[in-house]
């Protein structure tokens, strides 16, 4: 029952996908710095939803399991969340942190065993921008997981397990931007990391609508999904979190 309730490249390769990136952003920058001094900071502040539901499988001591969880099962689960954007910009350069934090702590019995589950989440990012084209962006950065489980299976099966797992992801992506009309746009932003250093392997999709109301607000809605696969002697997971987000965003 673990599976139903728990949230979810060699180095040589992320190596030289860094050292390109860090190229690129070198040699546009020497083009554009004079602009970026003329420009004023602007700070956007994003509160979200992220509707995500959890699938994959997962590992925890001597417990192995699929995971298999709705956006509904966990809004049955859920004891509180919060979730975070921030992004300040001057010019080309921006820098953007993502925060997404879950506890979760729920009960169910399937074939005649009872489980018992607390669950806390931290996922925190945090990632240098670089605009190289008009509607293009390249990034680098990290993502920060925090995992605490317990889980108590009682029944035809019994078995306890705890853990508590934290690692550190390198990230490299871009974004695209697409001005649609006066007042809607279309963001698609897409990232890969880990390469072994945390994860053997994490990737992202997002893609959101954006429709301004204001000189300085504006409402988000859209998608996404974020894979990893972990891997450690008793703490294992192959998971992703998907689903549909929504917001506001307020830029100062």
């Amino acid at each position: 029952m673990l599976r139903n309730t728990v949230i979810a490249v060699p180095l040589k390769i992320s190596q030289c996908v860094l050292g390109a990136l860090i190229g690129v952003v070198l040699v546009s920058a020497a083009s554009g710095s004079e602009v970026a001094q003329e420009e004023e900071w602007d700070f956007t502040l994003s509160p979200y939803l992220w509707a995500a539901g959890l699938s994959g499988t997962s590992t925890l001591g001597p417990v192995e399991a699929d995971v298999d969880a709705s956006f509904r099962d966990i809004l049955d689960a859920l004891e509180i969340g919060a979730m975070l954007d921030a992004r300040l910009e001057k010019g080309r350069w921006a820098l953007q942190s993502n925060l997404v934090w879950v506890d979760l702590a729920n009960e169910s019995t399937r074939r005649l065993t009872k489980t018992q589950i607390e669950a806390e989440t931290w996922i925190v990012e945090l990632d240098g921008h670089y605009q190289v084209a008009e509607n293009l962006e390249v990034l680098a950065g990290i993502r920060y997981y925090d995992l605490s489980v317990d889980a108590d299976l009682t029944g035809v099966v019994t078995a306890s397990a705890s853990g508590d797992e934290s690692w550190v992801d390198p990230i490299v992506g871009a974004i695209i931007s697409i001005p649609l009309t006066d007042r809607w746009s279309f963001t698609t932003r897409s990232d890969i990391g880990g390469f072994g250093v945390g994860s053997d392997l994490a990737w992202q999709l997002c893609g959101v609508f954006d429709y301004r109301v204001g000189a300085s607000n504006s409402l988000v809605l859209g998608w996404r999904h974020l894979d990893w696969d972990y891997d450690e002697s008793r703490f294992d997971m192959d998971t992703y979190m998907t689903g549909p987000v929504a917001g506001i965003s307020f830029r100062f």
